[in-house]
């Protein structure tokens, strides 16, 4: 541990609390990603990653745990979370843990960075606001900030692709936001955790309906990648 370690360490911690509070969740590899990437700690980030979890850990700032095993997997991938005591939200279900997952993939390990939205600044940037159970995310495309709507896709195509029709249909009318979706301002963005769900999925937004045009030609819509429970130790030795 350096003088400079000393210095930024106080700080950090805090950082890294409140990157917990907002995902609800974080992996070590989306630490290293955020607060200490490698061009300030070549060949160190992983393990400085851990060093800082496990001392939170061990200050019961933080509690580690285990996503469920794979199939043909020996140890579940940890995952860290704030104390029941610390978190004002309640504890996800499984189904919430993979949603939770999903969000913080996208956001800080994919090629493409993005920032999950407070409550508080999605009230403070919809006209009507949404329900607090939905989420937001905002990104750089390259040309200004583009605010999507996330949410993880169903087992069925048609059921995900009727979900996204009925959120275009709500944004519209009820959250009014017909000009950030016309103007490409705003969007919606379907998680999938297997490469095939994603090409299935892209392909059933992009044709054409029986009287009707693509759902991808009434708002912009993109498919992602991002693991859920099952498959995230795979996804994080590719990384």
């Amino acid at each position: 541990m350096t003088v400079e370690d000393l210095g930024e360490r106080p700080q950090r911690d805090e950082a890294i609390l409140a990157h917990v509070e907002l995902y609800r969740l974080t992996i070590a590899p989306a630490v290293e990603r955020l607060y200490f990437p490698e061009e300030n700690f070549p060949g160190q980030g992983r393990q400085r990653a851990a060093d800082a979890l496990a001392v939170l850990v061990r200050l019961g700032k933080l509690v580690a745990r285990k996503f469920p095993q794979a199939r043909g997997s020996s140890i579940g991938e940890t995952y860290y979370v704030l104390p029941p005591n610390k978190s004002s939200k309640k504890s996800s279900d499984a189904q919430g843990v993979n949603f939770d997952l999903q969000t913080l993939w996208l956001c800080a390990l994919s090629e493409t960075r993005s920032y999950r939205l407070s409550l508080s600044e999605t009230r403070e940037l919809f006209p009507t606001p949404p329900h607090h159970h939905v989420r937001h995310v905002i990104a750089d495309m390259g040309d200004g900030p583009f605010v999507s709507r996330i949410y993880p896709s169903s087992v069925d195509v048609s059921a995900t692709v009727a979900n996204l029709k009925k959120f275009i249909n709500e944004a519209r009318s009820k959250h009014r936001l017909g000009d950030w979706i016309d103007s490409g301002d705003y969007g919606f963005c379907v998680l999938a955790d297997h490469p095939q769900k994603v090409e299935g999925v892209a392909a059933a937004v992009t044709s054409k309906r029986q009287g009707a045009g693509a759902l991808a030609d009434l708002a912009r819509i993109e498919v992602a990648l991002a693991p859920t429970a099952s498959n995230v130790s795979q996804a994080v030795s590719e990384l």
